[in-house]
């Protein structure tokens, strides 16, 4: 929606190499040429960009992790053919390294999209990782997706506290074919919304192969099936202890709760399980890297990503 509505601004796929960036501009580790080359090559999302070969390689040659805004406005003009109005960068990690990508990108804007955590937690557990066959989103707990909503709610309102942040509710991206939400992204982008009289562009946002299967219709229509089959799949159960988990954070955003008496023995019980879980796929997670040969990587990202959020949590003021 936001590339078709908002001129000229180009949407990143969700590409993980961002976040490696930021990580090295944090912790003032240079990436630069052909290793920048690599771990953006090396991104499997990076084919939907549709920059060719001999491109990407004179951008890297040109940049470094020290100046992640120079460089990623430069690959959207390899993309566009030109400057672009404004570029928009996806990636949930990266709620985790806002100072970093303040400092790293002098005019950022931040956009906030909430959705209903019941919804959150029934599409995690039912969408597999594309990178990591067998494995789905939700880590096959369903205390994970909901944990996680809490916890992004929470680092995103600490944040809007003293930072100007677009706030949309997912359900509301329905309404008008979403002119109303993205005219508001425009205008914090300086751009302009198009007329609706405006002949429809080309799409520019387009799905990496890894990840067709899941977004196969994402140029369709609104389906609103996204904001309202998860009264059909969850079971009570599950909805309980979502709405337990997420319930205080759900009513400020308008997201009505469907039970309304404690479930502590169910929560109680849950954390136990999940626990377990969680035991699980960290060791499944482990051996599929080991046997695919970026454990290394891996875990050196995931490392530092713990150690930023333990940098947060050590700042956060006691109850």
């Amino acid at each position: 929606m936001i590339n078709d509505l908002c001129d000229g601004v180009y949407v990143f796929p969700e590409v993980k190499f961002t976040v490696e960036l930021f990580l090295a501009y944090k912790y003032g580790r240079e990436i630069t040429g052909a290793q920048l080359h690599d771990l953006i090559i090396g991104d499997p999302r990076i084919s939907a960009m549709g920059i060719s070969e001999e491109n990407l390689a004179a951008v890297c040659l040109r940049h470094s992790s020290n100046d992640p805004a120079a460089l990623l406005i430069d690959l959207a003009t390899a993309k566009m053919g030109r400057k672009p109005a404004g570029i928009v960068i996806k990636h949930e990690k990266l709620a985790y390294l806002l100072e970093t990508v303040e400092a790293a990108l002098p005019q950022v804007r931040y956009l906030h999209i909430v959705r209903d955590p019941r919804a959150v937690a029934n599409s995690m557990l039912n969408t597999p990782v594309p990178e990591k066959p067998g494995f789905n989103m939700g880590r096959g707990s369903i205390l994970y997706p909901a944990r996680h909503w809490r916890h992004y709610i929470k680092r995103l309102k600490d944040w809007a506290a003293s930072h100007p942040v677009i706030e949309i509710r997912y359900e509301d991206l329905q309404k008008d074919s979403g002119r109303s939400a993205c005219c508001d992204i425009a205008s914090a982008l300086g751009t302009r919304l198009r007329s609706s009289n405006d002949t429809k562009p080309q799409p520019i946002y387009q799905t990496a192969a890894i990840d067709q299967a899941l977004h196969a219709k994402i140029h369709d229509g609104f389906d609103e099936r996204r904001t309202s089959g998860w009264r059909d799949e969850l079971t009570s159960r599950h909805i309980r202890l979502v709405e337990a988990t997420c319930g205080a954070d759900m009513e400020s955003f308008g997201y009505r709760l469907m039970t309304h008496h404690k479930a502590r023995v169910s929560v109680v019980l849950a954390s136990l399980m999940h626990n377990g879980v969680m035991v699980h796929h960290a060791t499944r997670s482990l051996l599929h890297h080991l046997r695919r040969g970026d454990s290394l990587r891996a875990m050196r990202m995931q490392a530092a990503l713990l150690r930023s959020k333990s940098q947060l949590m050590s700042r956060r003021p006691s109850a």
